[in-house]
């Protein structure tokens, strides 16, 4: 078993359970309770994946030599965690490191898309920020089709819109459905969404295979105040769509 709270400069312990195991590598117990010394050096030779609690005491103490050393044993899970772990600990130059070193080995055939992908399938804003700061492309298809301001406005993932709009990414990206991002704000009712795609240059007035713009959407959902809204940011309230198609009135609506 590993004691996250039991490191000092590189040296790990181990229990009673780990002495047949380590037994010839680290030597006889050094105390009376039974536990065992060796540096991460030592331990890279005998892990196939090395527990996590080793590799985020290296994190923290910000021993980026023994967490080098560790890399080669991290899947992508463990190696996305540790990113996580080292950006929440302030730690960017270990998130940099754990980035830099797996995407570079060829073997691992792992991409910062598939760190985007995990970072989008938590809400880890912060590894997005990271890894749009490390080169990702922002309107790259991260799952099939979907980019990540797709995924991000889908599950309504306010900070991470936010960091993607910031580094470019398109505020009029399209759904294969036909309907633009801001049509699935608007579906959320998602106010703020709304703001923020409509500051970063959202056609406000675009519409979807069907002819619905985002203010049709909003008044036959309901959503007055999103509707409201869009009037006062210039939408256009005489646009022909499937209200008027069925015989009933947008204007007439919305009053």
């Amino acid at each position: 078993m590993f004691y996250d709270d039991q490191h000092l400069h590189g040296e790990l312990y181990y229990d009673d359970d780990d002495y047949n195991d380590y037994n010839d590598s680290y030597g006889e117990s050094d105390s009376e309770d039974g536990y065992y010394m060796g540096t991460c050096e030592q331990l890279q030779h005998d892990l196939t994946t090395p527990p996590k609690q080793l590799i985020f005491a290296a994190i923290e103490d910000e021993r980026l030599k023994d967490l080098k050393a560790l890399i080669n044993y991290m899947t992508l899970e463990l190696g996305f965690d540790s990113v996580h772990h080292a950006v929440l600990h302030k730690q960017r130059g270990a998130a940099k490191l754990i980035i830099d070193e797996i995407c570079a080995e060829e073997e691992n055939n792992v991409t910062l898309l598939q760190f985007m992908e995990r970072a989008l399938d938590q809400g880890a804003d912060e590894v997005v920020k990271l890894l749009l700061d490390e080169g990702i492309k922002v309107d790259e298809e991260v799952n099939g089709p979907l980019t990540s301001i797709h995924i991000a406005v889908e599950r309504e993932q306010v900070r991470i819109i936010k960091h993607l709009l910031t580094y470019g990414a398109d505020a009029n990206s399209r759904y294969s459905d036909g309907g633009t991002i801001l049509h699935k704000a608007v579906d959320h009712e998602n106010m703020e969404i709304v703001k923020l795609l409509l500051k970063y240059g959202a056609d406000i007035d675009a519409t979807t295979s069907d002819g619905s713009t985002a203010l049709h959407l909003a008044t036959m959902r309901g959503f007055l105040e999103i509707a409201e809204h869009l009037i006062q940011e210039g939408a256009d309230m005489h646009a022909v769509g499937p209200l008027e198609i069925n015989g009933s009135s947008l204007y007439g609506r919305i009053l």
